[in-house]
């Protein structure tokens, strides 16, 4: 946490987001916040409840590049192979952009 300490001398608050490391879709059991004990609180809670599990804790982007003013990601798919020591690598034609039900606003 010395990194949130450490950054908050520009007097603006920084924004963490908390995932969970493994079984995690659509945005499921993901929080935000500008408290470095949410986080600790949150990594205690599941140790006191003896699960096993991974968090990701990251610097949440407050600026992000927004299509239509909504978050997006866009997906497409790679296959990467060796075979007797020769890489090759395919990527497919198709993919698809994902973007937010809502325009994105940081509050």
């Amino acid at each position: 946490m010395n990194y949130y300490n450490q950054n908050k001398a520009n007097n603006k608050p920084n924004y963490w987001i908390i995932k969970p490391g493994e079984f995690s879709n659509r945005g499921q059991g993901i929080s935000c916040t500008t408290k470095a004990e949410d986080v600790k609180t949150r990594i205690n809670d599941l140790r006191k409840l003896g699960k096993n599990k991974s968090l990701i804790v990251q610097q949440y982007m407050t600026n992000p590049l927004l299509y239509n003013g909504r978050k997006f990601d866009i997906r497409t798919y790679m296959i990467v192979s060796v075979n007797n020591g020769t890489l090759r690598a395919y990527w497919y034609q198709d993919g698809y952009i994902r973007t937010s039900s809502y325009l994105w606003k940081l509050n």
